[in-house]
């Protein structure tokens, strides 16, 4: 259980989220608390390169970490995943499998 309260690494965060939900940063960025300013910021800078939504994911994730929103915790991540905002209950259900059972 105390894993729950464990920080994730922005590999793990792109490799097992970041990957599957990449549509869904904005969502994402929502439920972690970042201002629309942020948001925007992101949306302006990832905008019409390859990959976008990744690169956008993937600062939505270092913007959480480094504003500290929410906890910075794999728990936040699943509840985030878990919000009807979200929506993708089963892939919160197999990361809390993977990191805290």
């Amino acid at each position: 259980p105390e894993e729950c309260e464990s920080s994730p690494n922005l590999d793990d965060l792109m490799n097992d989220i970041g990957t599957v939900i990449a549509a869904k940063w904005k969502l994402v960025g929502v439920q972690l608390m970042l201002s629309n300013g942020t948001l925007q910021e992101i949306q302006v800078q990832c905008s019409g390169k390859p990959d976008e939504c990744k690169l956008a994911i993937l600062q939505v994730f270092a913007e959480w970490r480094n504003l500290g929103t929410s906890p910075y915790t794999w728990k936040t991540m699943i509840n985030v995943l878990k919000s009807p905002t979200v929506g993708e209950v089963t892939l919160a259900n197999n990361l809390q499998t993977k990191y805290y059972s």
